[in-house]
C-alpha cells in the first residue's frame, strides 16, 4: 500500500530528544514537522498510517542518525540514517 502524504491535510508533529555522540550528557529537544516527518517514517520503514506506538518504538530502535536542526527554533531541517 502506498500513501501520498501530500494528497491529504495530515498534520504530524514529533518531539525528539537527541544527544550528540561526542557529548552524551548534552540533550536537545527538537521538533519534527510534516516536511521531515515523512523522511523519519521512511528511515523507520513505516507507513503514514502507523500507530503512535509503532512510531515511538521504531524511533527508539534507531542506532545512529544525523540530524540537522535550526538552533534557534529547534526545528529539524533534515534527518538521515548513518550507515556504519
Amino acid at each position: 500500500m502506498t500513501i501520498k502524504l501530500n494528497c491529504c491535510k495530515l498534520q504530524c508533529t514529533l518531539k525528539l530528544y537527541i544527544q550528540e555522540t561526542s557529548t552524551p550528557h548534552n540533550r536537545v529537544r527538537v521538533s519534527v514537522y510534516n516536511d521531515v516527518f515523512s523522511k523519519v517514517l521512511g528511515i523507520c520503514n513505516l507507513l503514514a498510517a502507523s500507530t503512535d506506538e509503532e512510531i515511538i518504538e521504531n524511533n527508539l530502535a534507531l542506532e545512529l542518525v544525523k540530524v540537522s536542526y535550526d538552533t534557534q527554533s529547534n526545528k529539524v531541517i533534515d534527518i538521515d540514517q548513518v550507515k556504519i
